[in-house]
Formats: C-alpha cells, sequence, structure tokens
C-alpha cells in the first residue's frame, strides 16, 4: 500500500467513525424529545380526564386508558432505550434480566393495539346498535374490555421476556433456540398484531362509514329529535374521524416493524441490514416510537371535546 493510498485510508476511517458519532448524536437526540414529548402529551389527556368531569365520558374513558398506555410506554422506553444510548447498560446476568423486562414495554405497545380495536369495536357497537349500546355498554362492560386489552397485550408479547437474551456486543437480542420456534411464533404474533388488526378497524370503521353516510329526512312531528340527533351524529363523526386518524398512524408507525419481524423469523437473511439491531429494524423502532408521543397531537387537533376540556382546564389555572 503506497503512502497516498494510507492517507486514503485512513481519512476514510476517520470520516466513518465522525459519521457514526453524527449519526449516534442524532438517534440521541430524537430519542430523547420524543421520550419526553410522549410523557409530556400524554401526561397533559390524563390530568384534563381528571380534572374536568365533562370530559369523562364511556367513549372517552378509552382515549385515555390510550393515553395511560402511552404514558407508561415513554417511561419504559427512556428506561429501556434511551438510558443504554447513554451508556447505562447493565451486562452479565443483570443485563439479560434488563433484556428479559424490556418486554414490558412491548406488552404495552400490543395493549395499545388492543386498545385501538376496543374503541373501534365501541364506536361501532354504539353507532350500529345503539339501543343496545345505551341499555348494555355500562362502565362494569368497560372494566371487561380493559381485562380483554390488557390479556391480549400479555398474550401476544410475554414470549420476548423468556427468549430475550444478550448477545457478544451486549446489546438486546433473542434465542430462539430453534429456527422453528421463530417461524411459529413470528408468524402468530404478525397474525394477531398486523392482519387482525388491519380487519377488525377496516371492518368496523367501513360499517360505521356507511351508517353515518346514509341521510335521514326529518318528518314535521320529528323535527326537534331530528336535530338533537344531528347534533349527536356530529359529535359521533367528531369521534369516529378522530378515532380512525389514531388507527391510521398507529398502522402506519407499526406495520413496517411488523413486516420485518416477519421476515426476520420466516427468511434466514445473514446480512447486516437483516440483524435485530441494523439499521432497518432501527427505523421501524423509530417509526414505533413516534406513535407514542403522537396521539395527543391528534386530540389537540381533530377531538372537539378535548380541545374544549383542556380549555376548560387552562383557564381554571389562570383564575387562580
Amino acid at each position: 500500500m503506497t503512502a497516498y493510498a494510507q492517507i486514503f485510508y485512513a481519512l476514510w476511517i476517520s470520516l466513518m467513525f465522525s459519521y457514526a458519532i453524527i449519526g449516534h448524536l442524532i438517534q440521541l437526540c430524537l430519542h430523547t424529545v420524543i421520550c419526553f414529548l410522549g410523557i409530556l402529551m400524554n401526561g397533559i389527556v390524563l390530568l384534563v380526564y381528571l380534572r374536568v368531569p365533562s370530559f369523562q365520558t364511556m367513549t372517552n374513558m378509552l382515549i385515555v386508558h390510550q393515553s395511560f398506555i402511552d404514558f407508561i410506554s415513554s417511561i419504559l422506553f427512556l428506561f429501556f432505550y434511551v438510558c443504554p444510548l447513554y451508556g447505562f447498560q447493565p451486562t452479565g446476568v443483570n443485563g439479560i434480566v434488563f433484556c428479559k423486562c424490556r418486554s414490558l414495554y412491548w406488552i404495552l405497545t400490543a395493549a395499545s393495539k388492543g386498545n385501538l380495536l376496543g374503541l373501534a369495536l365501541e364506536r361501532y357497537y354504539a353507532v350500529i346498535y345503539p339501543i343496545r349500546y345505551r341499555y348494555h355498554f355500562k362502565k362494569k362492560t368497560l372494566r371487561y374490555v380493559f381485562v380483554c386489552i390488557w390479556i391480549y397485550g400479555v398474550t401476544c408479547e410475554s414470549n420476548l421476556a423468556y427468549f430475550g437474551t444478550l448477545d457478544e456486543n451486549n446489546k438486546c437480542t433473542y434465542n430462539w433456540s430453534y429456527k422453528t420456534v421463530e417461524v411459529i411464533i413470528g408468524s402468530t404474533v404478525f397474525t394477531f398484531e398486523c392482519v387482525l388488526p388491519l380487519l377488525i378497524l377496516g371492518f368496523a370503521y367501513g360499517r360505521i362509514a356507511c351508517a353515518l353516510g346514509k341521510p335521514r329526512m326529518p318528518t314535521k312531528i320529528a323535527k326537534n329529535s331530528y336535530i338533537v340527533t344531528r347534533n349527536r351524529n356530529t359529535a359521533q363523526r367528531n369521534v369516529i374521524i378522530t378515532s380512525i386518524t389514531v388507527s391510521v398512524i398507529f398502522l402506519v408507525c407499526w406495520t413496517p416493524n411488523q413486516i420485518l419481524y416477519l421476515f426476520l423469523a420466516v427468511i434466514p437473511c445473514d446480512k447486516p441490514y437483516c440483524e435485530l439491531n441494523g439499521f432497518v429494524h432501527s427505523i421501524t423502532i423509530f417509526l414505533c416510537f413516534i406513535n407514542m408521543m403522537a396521539n395527543p397531537f391528534v386530540y389537540a387537533l381533530k377531538y372537539k371535546a378535548f380541545r374544549k376540556s383542556l380549555k376548560q382546564l387552562l383557564s381554571r389555572v389562570n383564575n387562580r
């Protein structure tokens, strides 16, 4: 190797090292900002629910439950994903326990999907069967819905606690023991966390759109009740538009990760971009993280009941 080649090689290595440092700093800043925005914005939604009685309705309980899950997810994200970027990564036995406990974050993300399905089915039942909904959907029913949501989350992601471990680079990974096990779990998770939500959300909101899209002309006798019904339908449309927006953002943020998860489980690949901690995987994980703090912005922009309740809370603070 000539002197010029050695100089060029040294410059190339320095350049790549500089790019790696810059990339790490950008990742560090973005993850930190998203984490604290998730904690702050979801905390505001919880505060509005606790301090404004008019916001404490049945539908809003599911929306607030979504924010509660995202609030706890943001805290766990800080501990399991942001802290290691600052160098706080346990090693040895403590590191293995750390990687296994990281499954708590993914259980919460699965519960978040379950909550979206619960919200879609609640709106479907309210619009398609309004009389049954009024008589049968009580707070007691909602407790059962919450239990089902958490069972869904634990069932889908608790396997990560068993397979989680450390690799030779002191990074969290999964030891599946056998490729067959990885294929079965990957296919099952993809079905229940990607295909099933797409089918349920598409069916529920498709039926709702058809039901609300049918014009109902008032009679002279029922003009007053028509006005009340029209106002109620307007409020329902606002809730449904908000729910659909949240669902679309959720699917956009999570579908790439689910597809990649299935790809890594089913198709053997030893390329760097196919690794669990590779570049493509990092991008899909980053999209998942964005979803934690996205919903409160949707509520502020789209959901009139939340904006009204937030204004009431802020006016109380200003009057003190």
